[in-house]
């Protein structure tokens, strides 16, 4: 591109960087220099070439210093922001210099400063007001102590030289003690060198042959290599065709079928499978039948979309030994979503589990009601029903249902669950039960607008003490929580019955949010 000339003004026309400090003598060009090239069209060696020249000079006169900037890193990610670039005195061939240009070492500790300045800009770093201030303080600072060392340092070296009778040096001669601070156009997002859509990362070495007919090795970009093969499916469906005769129904592993078999199913549920293992677990599906622990592994091996593998999977389903409740949930997850007969029969082993056992389990059931088909499910009913007849479990229920109506993709859903529970727990325990849960969400209500009105009085922590045993004490605006109607379980643990506040005894803990701390009378 032609080189675009620009004139030093008294005011920069952006602010500078908050770690850097603005020196008491600063010569600003306020100017963006426009280009004749579009960044489409840059190589990723492309850089700026920026040099300083003496305005009172002759035009054929060599520039005073030189600078050089790349516009893309290593990695090939284009350049934004601010940058120090190094003002250095003219190559002796007329061209830029070879290194970097950059005035901060790489690997240095003021280059890893202005890299993460960038990323703070471009909001890739959280920003926290108070301590950002703080931070680019203490930077400015360090900048300012850092530029009068290197004055010091610079005068020193011209006294050494005054002294042996030599010319100091020029500050051009010293790297990186002047510097040109550049600001490079920002994107909303990361702009990177040559990233096309249609490049592969897999190669394929493929012989080829050079004039001299010896065979050369060349690397061949293949698109499809990540895909499914036709001729794999194809073998793969014909062998399955032939074991839905039932021919294998008493076919054994041997031994070391039966270690690759142990191997597959003690893998984690996360770990996924091969080709391979899928086969041999379907092959062997009837000696796996005794296992429990198996069915996780044979359920993934069948092909859901082929009706005769589904009905053979649901056969196999009614045969299987007995899941215990806490493997049954790994049939409940995102992975088993398109498979119904298998999560109902999760829902079989669930039912064999004791209350207090659905009790460690109820928080992720609930989560996995957003991996059921429809709203009606086997999980929704057993969840209802099971839960309608224990109070401990209706309680449970209800807020982990309540606190997943904020997800608005499955709050319907959750809506839908918690009004056939209220139903269903009116008819199995009356409607005492169901005031009482709505008593317990009366109080968190109420505790909830004492920690706001306490937030919003602000104070330290000893006067939002008094204020809140002011507001808890009989006279005060929250008396009716010193003592309830009745006995009222605590929603975290139902267990236990509590009849009232005791204004005395409640705190606020000394933390930015300011927890409350309530001290309730037991019945």
């Amino acid at each position: 591109a032609p080189p675009t000339e620009a004139t030093p003004s008294n005011t920069p026309a952006s602010p500078l960087p908050p770690h850097i400090a603005a020196p008491a003598r600063l010569a600003s060009w306020n100017e963006w220099l426009a280009q004749g090239v579009k960044y489409r069209d840059l190589l990723a060696d492309a850089e700026v070439c920026f040099a300083l020249r003496d305005a009172c000079a002759p035009p054929d006169a060599p520039p005073l210093a030189e600078a050089r900037l790349p516009l893309f890193t290593r990695r090939g990610l284009l350049r934004e922001g601010w940058f120090a670039v190094a003002l250095r005195p003219p190559a002796e061939d007329g061209g830029c210099h070879a290194s970097s240009g950059l005035a901060r070492e790489e690997g240095s500790e003021e280059a890893r400063v202005e890299q993460l300045v960038r990323r703070y800009e471009r909001g890739a770093v959280a920003r926290v007001p108070w301590l950002d201030t703080l931070t680019f303080d203490a930077l400015a600072q360090a900048h300012v102590e850092r530029e009068r060392r290197a004055a010091e340092d610079a005068q020193l070296l011209g006294l050494e030289a005054a002294g042996r009778g030599e010319r100091p040096p020029s500050a051009m001669a010293q790297p990186g003690s002047l510097s040109l601070l550049v600001e490079l156009p920002r994107f909303s997002q990361r702009v990177v060198w040559d990233e096309r859509e249609d490049r592969v990362d897999a190669t394929v070495a493929t012989p080829a042959v050079t004039a001299h007919g010896a065979a050369a090795i060349g690397a061949v970009a293949d698109p499809e290599i990540s895909r499914e093969s036709p001729a794999e499916l194809k073998q793969l469906k014909l062998a399955r065709g032939l074991t839905r005769l039932g021919c294998d129904a008493d076919l054994k592993p041997d031994s070391a079928q039966r270690r690759l078999l142990t191997a597959v199913v003690r893998k984690p549920p996360t770990a996924p499978l091969t080709g391979d293992e899928l086969q041999l677990l379907w092959r062997f599906r009837h000696s796996l039948k005794a296992q429990p622990e198996a069915l996780a592994k044979f359920l993934r091996a069948v092909d859901w979309r082929d009706a005769a593998e589904r009905r053979q999977a649901n056969a196999l389903l009614r045969e299987w030994s007995p899941l215990a409740p806490a493997a049954a949930l790994e049939l409940l997850s995102s992975d088993f979503t398109a498979m119904p007969e298998a999560r109902e029969h999760a829902v079989e082993a669930l039912g064999r589990a004791g209350d207090e056992e659905i009790l460690s389990y109820l928080l992720p059931l609930v989560a996995a009601l957003r991996y059921e088909r429809e709203d009606s499910s086997a999980l929704s009913r057993f969840l209802v029903k099971r839960c309608a007849a224990s109070f401990s479990l209706a309680n449970f229920l209800h807020w982990y249902l309540v606190v997943e109506f904020e997800d608005a993709a499955y709050s319907g859903r959750f809506a839908a669950t918690h009004t056939q529970f209220i139903a269903q727990l009116k008819a199995a325990q009356g409607e005492d039960a169901w005031d009482c849960i709505c008593q317990q969400a009366q109080l968190l209500a109420q505790l909830g607008a004492v920690s706001k009105a306490l937030k919003a009085q602000g104070g330290n922590t000893d006067r939002k003490k008094e204020r809140l045993r002011a507001m808890l004490a009989p006279a005060g605006d929250f008396g009716e929580l010193g003592s309830f109607e009745g006995a009222l379980p605590l929603p975290h643990d139902p267990r236990v019955l509590v009849t009232g506040v005791l204004p005395r005894e409640c705190s606020v803990f000394k933390s930015a949010l300011s927890p409350l701390k309530i001290t309730f009378m037991r019945a």
